[in-house]
């Protein structure tokens, strides 16, 4: 039997500590925007007082939302608003809320503009959402009559429907309206198509086959 040197050892320490190297520098799926109506034009503004709701459907694979981007057409400067994902209640938002307010630490300027909010929720699929702003300084979010909707093809079928509400998020009290807020969710989608990276043990495996074949060659 012949014995394995130390100077023969070392590929196969080389090998493996280049298979975990790899696997570790492996990238995650990145955030994508998963639906969107931010492309609508902006016909105006709900007042400040009370809040502003807007419902969405997830199509047929669950979503992982880590940010949502909001149109405002003019702020008041004040306390910021934050926005929540709220289960459905017969067409309206429930009280029931989906992970925590999506935040954005800054107040709306005077302007207006788009404000991008982080946070996490985690969705079913075919299920009925609302995103819903709690309003704390009265600034105006914009709402549009003829929204341009886009929905990833990853989503399988996540959409935005017609129509919105304005009430208070913490009674659920809400009345419907024609006009949709302006928005999008970005995330990535749950079980959508795995990232283009090896697996780790395929990695491993590589990475001992390479060592092995040194090893062979030394020893022989």
């Amino acid at each position: 039997m012949k014995t394995i040197t130390k100077n023969q050892f070392l590929p196969l320490l080389a090998g493996i500590s280049l298979a975990v190297g790899v696997t570790a520098l492996a990238p995650s799926a990145q955030a994508a925007q998963l639906l969107s109506n931010l492309t609508s034009s902006v016909d105006g503004a709900y007042f400040g007082v009370p809040d502003a709701a807007n419902a969405f459907t997830t199509g047929n694979v669950g979503l992982n939302l880590e940010s949502i981007d909001l149109s405002w057409l003019q702020g008041n400067s004040g306390t910021a608003p934050r926005v929540g994902i709220f289960t459905d209640n017969s067409g309206v938002p429930s009280t029931t809320q989906v992970g925590g307010f999506f935040t954005n630490g800054t107040s709306i300027p005077g302007g207006g503009g788009t404000l991008t909010y982080t946070g996490s929720s985690i969705l079913s699929p075919n299920t009925t959402y609302w995103l819903a702003i709690d309003i704390l300084d009265n600034s105006n979010p914009s709402f549009t009559f003829s929204q341009i909707v886009t929905s990833n093809p990853n989503t399988q079928g996540a959409n935005i429907p017609a129509g919105s509400a304005f009430g208070d998020i913490s009674t659920g009290s809400w009345t419907a309206d024609p006009a949709n807020l302006i928005f999008a969710l970005n995330g990535t989608p749950a079980g959508g198509p795995p990232p283009s990276t090896p697996e780790p043990s395929s990695l491993l495996a590589l990475g001992l086959l390479g060592s092995g074949l040194l090893l062979r060659k030394r020893v022989k």
